[in-house]
């Protein structure tokens, strides 16, 4: 039996990444992008301008979108806390904010 890996890219530009790595891209997500993303279990974690995005890691299907709360933009790496319940952002107004990581 043939084991099958699966792992999450992350570029602007993936056409010759995927070409010369050998990689079929199972999804994709059009957003502004404003940080690395952060997998967690089942879930990715990413910035994209005011809001903070939890994706499928399997499907890329959006679990929720939640905005920054003083409507600032996005721009760290989230951090999800050790027990995976809390997902924590900064924004560039200085604010940092958690949100549940099951639902936003």
């Amino acid at each position: 039996m043939t084991r099958r890996r699966a792992a999450v890219l992350f570029c602007t530009l993936c056409s010759h990444a995927a070409a010369s790595a050998n990689v079929t891209l199972r999804w994709r997500f059009a957003a502004p992008i404003s940080t690395s993303p952060v997998v967690a279990g089942d879930a990715v974690y990413v910035g994209a301008g005011v809001e903070l995005i939890a994706l499928s890691a399997l499907s890329g299907r959006v679990f929720w979108r939640r905005a920054a709360p003083a409507g600032g933009r996005v721009r760290a790496t989230p951090t999800v806390a050790r027990d995976g319940g809390v997902v924590f952002a900064t924004a560039d107004d200085g604010f940092v904010f958690a949100t549940r990581a099951a639902d936003g």
